[in-house]
């Protein structure tokens, strides 16, 4: 993604760009560096999501902005994706401490975070948006391109294709005549770092 995405900036000629590839937890910036940072649909990928929410505080300027958005628990696109598929992973060896997956898709649970993180003047809310495809294949690519792609490539190629079968006959109940509707729901906060 870095490079496709540093690619397309340097053919467009753009000079006020840059990319960097590290750590969300441990940035590798100075404190008070930027204006605003913006996290989209990516908390709950963090090993440990609240040392990312400070390290996005310490490198705002006082005053600076952090800005999230993330699936809600009731969206019901992504409920069906999740549990078409996830039936399907292989089984995870087992340890003596399963972690708690942080799921940040409720707003208390987003409020909670960003207060604990330091964050004030926080505002939340939740979008809902429709959207439409042409059909069961662009679904499946749509499928590749975001972060539920880490589910499929888990699954061995026989495996993938029962699950695709699945995914298209579930997709079925959302057929219209001009393509597939599916509904997402997202949340959205914002808090601001605290001047001195």
């Amino acid at each position: 993604m870095v490079r496709q995405t540093t690619a397309e900036i340097h053919s467009a000629g753009l000079q006020n760009i840059e990319f960097h590839q590290m750590d969300a937890e441990q940035l590798q910036f100075p404190d008070a560096s930027f204006d605003a940072v913006l996290c989209g649909f990516g908390l709950w990928f963090f090993p440990h999501p609240q040392r990312a929410l400070q390290e996005f505080l310490r490198v705002l300027k006082p005053g600076g902005c952090l800005g999230l958005t993330t699936w809600a628990e009731d969206s019901p696109l992504q409920v069906l994706y999740q549990q078409a598929l996830l039936r399907y992973l292989p089984p995870k060896p087992q340890t003596a401490v399963q972690p708690t997956p942080s799921r940040f898709d409720t707003i208390e649970q987003l409020e909670t975070v960003l207060r604990q993180a330091g964050f004030e003047q926080r505002q939340l809310g939740a979008e809902v948006h429709e959207f439409v495809y042409s059909g069961e294949d662009e679904v499946w690519e749509y499928l590749w391109s975001v972060g539920l792609r880490r589910y499929l490539e888990q699954m061995a190629v026989p495996v993938l294709e029962q699950a695709k079968s699945d995914v298209y006959q579930q997709l079925q109940a959302l057929k219209q005549a001009d393509g597939i509707h599916g509904v997402f729901r997202a949340l959205f906060a914002r808090g601001v770092k605290p001047s001195p």
